[in-house]
């Protein structure tokens, strides 16, 4: 990236599309303003008694998006293929080998699986599901050709 003809170099943990995009919309997660800023508390299940889990701490951008995506699934019956849910708001890498922020880190993403007792990788949802969500811009990393996890879902395609 070029500005003014200086380079800017951005720390290897905002250097992805996804996360560039992310620092760039709402800044540094790791900022003591971040959380009180972007943050919500979401209580899910007041709405949808059927979610696995009774509170997620989700980015404010987000939780719009998928309680709309929530509650077609519900008028479909496609919620049951949800059987638990992972991660949402954490602060931290991908993973050891790959400095970059993961979407979680800024409340962007939501780990949910097909079988309370699988990996969560090898959750594999139905077509229609992924279309619900896909209509209400939430990705599924189902779709990645290059490294697919199927339990991700972002309001950011990385």
């Amino acid at each position: 990236m070029a500005n003014a003809g200086n380079d800017i170099v951005l720390p290897p943990e905002y250097s992805g599309p996804a996360q560039l995009l992310l620092y760039t919309r709402y800044g540094n997660p790791r900022d003591i303003a971040f959380e009180n800023k972007w943050i919500y508390s979401w209580n899910v299940q007041d709405t949808f008694p059927w979610f696995p889990v009774q509170k997620l701490r989700i980015h404010k951008h987000f939780w719009p998006l998928l309680d709309a995506a929530f509650k077609e699934l519900e008028l479909y019956n496609l919620h049951d293929e949800i059987k638990g849910i992972g991660d949402c708001y954490s602060i931290h890498t991908i993973n050891e080998t790959q400095p970059l922020l993961s979407m979680h880190s800024w409340g962007a993403a939501l780990d949910m699986h097909t079988n309370p007792d699988a990996l969560l990788n090898k959750a594999i949802w139905s077509n229609d599901f992924i279309e619900i969500m896909e209509k209400h811009a939430i990705h599924c990393g189902q779709k990645w050709a290059v490294h697919a996890e199927p339990h991700h879902f972002a309001m950011v395609n990385g």
